[in-house]
């Protein structure tokens, strides 16, 4: 697995442990080759409520659409959100800063 940080990737494995910073942040639920992927994730985000942002990368020289669910107004909302993306089946969203 990759992560996805502005732009570039990291192929450095797995994300550290889920530190969820005290002041908010977002969560990265996934990067999409396919366009309609990224969008029915969005979809899917949006109907548990949660803020969602799109943005756009490279993974191996190939476009991507990165999938974000935040920003959260503290670590508590963004921890709590992680929750619920994994309990809806993103089991591999990560806490970002």
């Amino acid at each position: 697995r990759r992560a996805m940080v502005l732009g570039q990737v990291s192929t450095k494995g797995e994300p550290p442990a889920q530190a969820v910073p005290a002041a908010g942040g977002m969560i990265q639920v996934g990067s999409f080759a396919v366009p309609a992927n990224a969008e029915g994730a969005r979809l899917r985000l949006e109907a548990l409520g949660l803020p969602v942002r799109v943005g756009q990368g490279r993974i191996g020289g190939k476009p991507v659409q990165v999938v974000m669910a935040g920003p959260f107004a503290d670590g508590g909302a963004q921890a709590a959100a992680l929750a619920a993306l994994r309990r809806a089946g993103f089991a591999d969203a990560f806490a970002r800063r």
